[in-house]
């Protein structure tokens, strides 16, 4: 009889601690911690053309102000994989009560994931490498736990494509071989790139690190040279020669030589050349880097016609020959048909029976003397001796010839 009550007390003191346990880990006004918790924010997220959004608001006031970011970034594939490098990123501070933030960062187009979370931007990592993560700071319902904003999942990844711009750049040199120039220095180059380059016995695979560019020889005779790499369009090249390969030719006429010189760039292969001027031609081989000089004797025609026979591609050359100044050559010694013999000093008779010298020019018209012999020529000094004695003369018949007059008048027989 007394056992039963006994058991009854040891049932209610046991009954009894079980309450006291479940009020001590529910106390009185408290919300179980999962879908009846009361949420602290209420966010959106969206992502469209290429733009993620979120808004966040505050469901009440903030005793300390709470920062969230939104964050893009780089992806090496579709599904969740590191490393991961951010693109843009954006901050907001969220403290009174319905006070709406929002924020919006662009997405990369190529595989990318995006992150809502609470933090600041010292707490966006970069990259991020899978030795940090996000985890309960982010935004958003997660699978078994509760979460402080009620709103979508605050997270993205996707994508269609790597995040690398591969381009090719092919330049052909004169000897035939091409320098491919491989670049992965995109806006949107993150990560390696892996380029393959095949041709007529030619298969090379070169990786790209991000940001940089490598430099692919292929010989000469490659034929179809193709490259493939991810994310990079289909590509083929077949070498031509580039017009400044091709020798050049120049011409000049001197009046008794035609010369035409032929330049072969450096770097290009030997060039055969064959040079004709009026009805004659002449061959010659151009070393690289080397002019060669082809002559002919001058002729009538202005023009010459170079050919390159061994070069592909090459049409005839038409190089105008000028004519330079030409001159009759000039003699050795000049010839003159005036007196060599030429005195310096030329007696004259004068009046006064003096006689004068004279160093003026002589004159050309020869005088001749007794004897039919020519003399020396009259100088300009004794010219004027001779008409002064003459006009001296002159006056002086005059006088005798008025004189004997008068005499004559006078005189009576």
């Amino acid at each position: 009889m007394n056992k039963t009550p006994r058991g009854r007390r040891v049932l209610a003191v046991l009954a009894g601690a079980l309450l006291g346990l479940t009020a001590f880990a529910n106390p009185a006004g408290a919300t179980p911690r999962g879908a009846d918790k009361p949420y602290l924010f209420t966010h959106t997220f969206t992502i469209d053309g290429g733009i993620a959004t979120a808004t966040i608001t505050p469901n009440k006031d903030l005793d300390v102000a709470e920062e969230v970011t939104l964050v893009s970034y780089f992806a090496p594939k579709p599904q969740f994989a590191t490393p991961q490098y951010v693109f843009e990123s954006k901050t907001g501070t969220l403290k009174e009560k319905n006070g709406v933030v929002t924020l919006e960062v662009a997405v990369p187009d190529c595989n990318t994931q995006v992150d809502l979370f609470f933090g600041g931007q010292d707490d966006v990592i970069d990259p991020l490498d899978g030795t940090e993560y996000y985890g309960d700071r982010k935004l958003g319902e997660k699978k078994g736990t509760g979460s402080r904003s009620q709103g979508p999942a605050g997270w993205f990844n996707g994508g269609s494509k790597a995040c690398v711009q591969p381009a090719v750049q092919p330049v052909a040199q004169c000897d035939g071989t091409v320098d491919l120039q491989l670049s992965n220095n995109g806006k949107l180059s993150r990560y390696d790139v892996e380029f393959r380059v095949t041709g007529t016995g030619f298969d090379k695979t070169v990786k790209v690190a991000a940001g940089k560019g490598e430099t692919v020889e292929v010989p000469a005779g490659a034929g179809e040279i193709k490259v493939t790499a991810p994310g990079l369009p289909d590509f083929t090249y077949s070498w031509s020669r580039p017009e400044t390969c091709v020798p050049t030719a120049g011409g000049e006429n001197d009046c008794k030589t035609v010369t035409i010189t032929v330049t072969n760039p450096e770097g290009n292969t030997p060039a055969k050349a064959e040079v004709k001027y009026g009805s004659e031609t002449k061959t010659t081989t151009v070393a690289p880097g080397v002019s060669e000089l082809v002559t002919f004797p001058a002729g009538t025609a202005t023009t010459a016609t170079v050919t390159y026979p061994e070069i592909t591609g090459t049409t005839p050359v038409t190089v105008q020959v000028k004519k330079g100044e030409c001159s009759e050559p000039s003699p050795s010694a000049s010839v003159s048909t005036k007196p060599t013999d030429d005195p310096s000093e030329s007696p004259s008779a004068t009046p006064s029976g003096t006689v004068s010298t004279s160093t003026s020019p002589v004159a050309t018209t020869p005088v001749a003397g007794d004897g039919g012999d020519p003399e020396l020529p009259l100088t300009g000094s004794a010219v004027a001796g001779v008409a002064g004695g003459a006009f001296l003369l002159l006056v002086a018949g005059a006088v005798l010839f008025i004189l004997a007059r008068r005499r004559r008048v006078n005189f009576t027989a």
